[in-house]
């Protein structure tokens, strides 16, 4: 806490004893009560952050024997963070940022050499594996004082499975949003079972569903439920991003697509397909609260569908395929820019 105060002229509050624990063969254990944190000098009273409890166990023994840091579950309960932008544009957080350290001069090496011992050592990064993190009843919030904005995720729970490289694990989201300005409430979660290879520079995430439901007056029908799932795997070294068994639904719509791109750090190029099921044209304007115009026929505008196959690079896109038909009415062509 006096270093904290020495560093920021912030106070740091821990309530109740650190339980901190040493065992053989080198694990260490540690808890911690409730911790809170004041905010930056000229914001409000209420604390910048703060949580309940929190407790972290690491095995250090393999660290010695097999190069590899064996970390248990993380644990952090009630959570909260306060982020504020004041009226002038200053962020409650700016102050924490510190000094950017200088650049390193010819004289001082600090980068090369830094870089040289660590090739002279050939000692290879240490695996680490995470047994988990959980987070459990958190808020965030962020009030904007020069836009007469706030935003805040409440009831924010979040669990990683145990975390080993190039095994998959299970990723769970889950929040409530709550926003002015525009004036919105809902829900968003966030479910996945990723595999990360940080040696291959890897990322899969297969059956990643994304779920946002939201209610506002400034929403097209007073409301809006929408689905984002597919599989992703973006590959780094190979400059690859694939993006398959994509469906979006959203306002009695349902998308379906998927998209390839590669060359992403020089000349990306891309190419993908998307369908849009059948839908009722004349049930997606009534939802949505649109008055459409008087048809002749009742049963006018209640089928509709479409599917686009394209390509393209920096310069260019080709729509190789198009078809669409409404009602008894169809088309099919190409286009290109």
């Amino acid at each position: 806490a006096q270093q904290v105060h020495q560093k920021t002229g912030r106070t740091l509050t821990i309530d109740g004893d650190i339980d901190l624990s040493i065992s053989l063969p080198l694990s260490v254990s540690l808890e911690l009560g409730k911790v809170e944190l004041s905010n930056a000098k000229g914001f409000a009273d209420k604390p910048f952050a703060r949580m309940d409890g929190a407790s972290l166990f690491v095995s250090i023994w393999p660290l010695v024997t097999a190069n590899r840091l064996d970390i248990g579950e993380i644990k952090l309960s009630g959570m909260e963070l306060n982020l504020v932008k004041n009226k002038q544009g200053q962020t409650n957080w700016e102050d924490l940022a510190g000094a950017q350290p200088e650049t390193p001069t010819k004289e001082t090496p600090a980068s090369s050499s830094g870089s040289d011992s660590s090739k002279k050592s050939g000692k290879a990064a240490p695996e680490i594996n995470v047994e988990g993190l959980s987070v459990s009843d958190a808020l965030i919030s962020w009030t904007d004082e020069q836009n007469n904005q706030s935003i805040s995720l409440s009831q924010t729970n979040i669990s990683i499975s145990e975390l080993i490289e190039d095994t998959p694990f299970k990723l769970s989201v889950s929040t409530q949003i709550d926003s002015s300005n525009p004036a919105i409430k809902g829900s968003f979660s966030l479910q996945s079972d990723p595999t990360i290879s940080l040696s291959k520079q890897l990322f899969k995430l297969p059956s990643t569903l994304l779920t946002v439901d939201l209610i506002g007056d400034m929403l097209p029908g007073g409301a809006s439920k929408t689905t984002l799932g597919g599989d992703i795997i973006f590959d780094a070294q190979a400059q690859t991003l694939d993006i398959n068994n994509m469906k979006l639904t959203s306002y009695d719509m349902t998308i379906n697509g998927l998209f390839k791109a590669n060359q992403l750090n020089s000349s990306p190029k891309y190419n993908g397909q998307v369908s849009i099921d059948s839908f009722s044209p004349k049930q997606l304007a009534a939802t949505l609260g649109a008055t459409l115009p008087e048809m002749k026929q009742a049963k006018a505008l209640s089928s509709a569908d479409a599917k686009i196959t394209f390509n393209g690079n920096q310069n260019a896109v080709t729509i190789s395929t198009l078809e669409a038909n409404l009602d008894d009415t169809s088309l099919k062509g190409t286009a290109s820019i």
